[in-house]
């Protein structure tokens, strides 16, 4: 009617499925005949502005705006967000654990720096949630609260595997330490009456590098020539007779230095 020059008239229509058209029932009356009027019984509702303010902060974020949030100040991927806001538990605990492990790094003096750590901190608490930490709720049908790793815990775990003094091999076994006993002991007192300190020490490092090295005199040919994935094989091996404890970049850089006299 619009696109034909026609007056839209104000009316109820009745749709008829049969013939798949619609047709007049009655005009409609204007607001003002419909006879609304103040209730006399009902007095003026008056909400004051601070109520609304103080409502307005205690309401938790909505999952839409954490997600944005995460995903901006964070730069975690749209999976990663959609996973830690399904529920206000994830979120919270998620939030709780990075702030907690952000606390290690406020010696960082540049906003920069701080913003960098934060988004690098970000993903690798997502990572372990994610992964480790929902296949063991998920496998065990309980919710986040009900573990005996707190965001405190996890914060703390974490820091060790970012300061070197876990490996990615052993965090995985401090992981399910954590989930069995919980904050019962420190992470560092588990560390060590565990065992899974990753070693630092060069000179033991050294050894084993050597004792790869005596093995592998090919594959030290192949690395001279240019081939780096002789390398990542060194590695693997140093790893290996370390028991995954050896920290991996010291590993490399023993290997290369020796090689180099060879």
């Amino acid at each position: 009617m619009i696109e034909n020059g026609q007056p839209v008239i104000q009316q109820t229509r009745l749709f008829d499925p049969n013939k798949d058209e619609t047709r007049a029932m009655r005009t409609k009356e204007d607001a003002n005949d419909y006879r609304y009027f103040p209730d006399p019984d009902l007095p003026k509702l008056i909400v004051e502005k601070n109520l609304v303010a103080e409502i307005k902060k205690n309401i938790p974020e909505m999952p839409s705006v954490l997600k944005t949030r995460f995903s901006d100040l964070f730069e975690l991927n749209s999976e990663s967000c959609d996973a830690l806001t399904s529920n206000k538990l994830i979120a919270d605990f998620f939030v709780n654990t990075l702030s907690l492990f952000c606390k290690f790094g406020e010696q960082k003096s540049s906003l920069k720096e701080k913003n960098k750590l934060t988004s690098s901190r970000a993903k690798l608490v997502a990572n372990w949630m994610l992964g480790d930490l929902f296949y063991k709720l998920n496998r065990e049908n309980i919710e986040i609260d009900q573990t005996k790793i707190t965001p405190d815990t996890m914060a703390n775990f974490l820091m060790k595997l970012e300061d070197g003094t876990l490996s990615n091999k052993t965090a995985k076994e401090l992981f399910v330490i954590l989930w069995n006993n919980g904050s019962e002991k420190s992470v560092n007192e588990l560390i060590e009456s565990s065992g899974l300190s990753q070693i630092k020490n060069n000179d033991q490092i050294g050894e084993f590098v050597s004792e790869v090295l005596a093995k592998n005199s090919d594959m030290v040919k192949e690395i001279l020539q240019g081939k780096d994935k002789a390398l990542n094989s060194l590695v693997g091996q140093v790893m290996k007779i370390s028991k995954g404890k050896a920290n991996p970049k010291i590993v490399r850089e023993i290997l290369l230095e020796k090689i180099k006299k060879i």
